[in-house]
């Protein structure tokens, strides 16, 4: 059978939301048929494997893997997914999210017709039937359709609020074969380095800054509020995925290394960590705070926020005693 798509799912534990996941595709206008359905048991502990059988029996077009030992992350199962796909094109989507109607086939009618190697749509986010579209300040005033030749030519498509997203994209697979581009497992910001890289690789870019395709359920474990503490594990697997983001990107694209530095010292604040932990974070973001741009525009905030974060890291550039003392008062 050939494959307009393969979507790759990663799955762990997920038995309750992946019936509901699979059913989004069933209901995409391109036609089912046209999907292959790659589902990665991340060697699940509920009833995962059962619902991942029941559905490869039930539809042909469903391939299931299933890996023997847990990688901790949804890298692991998305690189095996990626060496799984039969199409030539393949997308991402999360076990307790879903696609839109026209999700595949608006993604995969425009990177056929552009002839480009990456195409990235916007998202909603909510919870239950409350889904509201995601701003982002940056995008939001640019045209509706954007096309590049490569990164380089506009460097702000690198932003972590839209074009970073794996599940909003569609990818040719052969680019993502021949330049080497992988999940690294163990890490977060897995899926930042992944399309970074591609973005850095890629012949060819459209975004569709109105066109919303991805649903997005805030109702899982990872997804913490500004106010709430990380477990140091999480903290651990967030710096080293940064670390890898900051030495592929270098210096050329400022509004995704910002972005990934404010938001790796909001992890920072709000994790207890013991004091050589605090002052190997600290020796390592002292550079990044003193070459930080002090009128970046973060395209995820709004322009009161953006200037008080700009003034915070400045102060930290000038004072990193005071980052210190700010996260053991926020950790008490």
């Amino acid at each position: 059978m050939n494959y307009s798509i393969s979507v790759i799912i990663p799955v762990y534990n997920g038995a309750e939301y992946i019936e509901e996941c699979v059913n989004s595709l069933r209901n995409q206008s391109i036609g089912f048929e046209n999907i292959e359905v790659i589902l990665v048991d991340d060697n699940s502990k509920d009833n995962s494997k059962e619902v991942i059988t029941k559905l490869s029996n039930e539809f042909s077009n469903i391939k299931p893997i299933f890996l023997k030992s847990n990688t901790g992350t949804a890298s692991g199962p998305r690189n095996k997914g990626i060496l799984s796909a039969q199409s030539d094109y393949i997308m991402f989507l999360d076990m307790d999210d879903y696609y839109y109607p026209d999700m595949c086939k608006k993604m995969y009618e425009t990177i056929v017709n552009e002839s480009v190697e990456v195409v990235s749509c916007r998202y909603t986010m909510g919870d239950i039937n409350n889904f509201t579209k995601v701003k982002n300040y940056f995008f939001d005033s640019k045209p509706s359709f954007i096309k590049v030749g490569n990164v380089y030519e506009f460097p702000g498509i690198l932003s972590l609020g839209f074009s970073t997203m794996i599940w909003t994209k569609i990818f040719k697979k052969e680019s993502v074969l021949s330049n080497n581009i992988e999940f690294p497992v163990g890490d977060l910001y897995e899926d930042v380095y992944f399309t970074s890289k591609f973005y850095l690789h890629a012949d060819g870019i459209v975004l569709l800054t109105d066109f919303y395709g991805y649903g997005y359920h805030v109702r899982r474990d990872g997804d913490q509020s500004f106010s709430q503490k990380f477990s140091e594990n999480m903290y651990n697997r967030q710096f080293s995925g940064f670390k890898k983001v900051i030495d592929l990107i270098g210096d050329d694209f400022n509004m995704i290394k910002s972005e990934i530095i404010i938001d790796m010292t909001k992890i920072f604040l709000y994790t207890e960590l013991d004091d050589n932990k605090t002052n190997e974070f600290i020796e390592y973001i002292k550079p990044l705070y003193k070459s930080y741009d002090i009128t970046t525009r973060v395209g995820t905030t709004n322009v009161i926020y953006n200037i008080a974060i700009n003034v915070f890291i400045k102060i930290f550039s000038l004072n990193c005693g005071l980052l210190k003392l700010l996260s053991r008062f926020l950790n008490r």
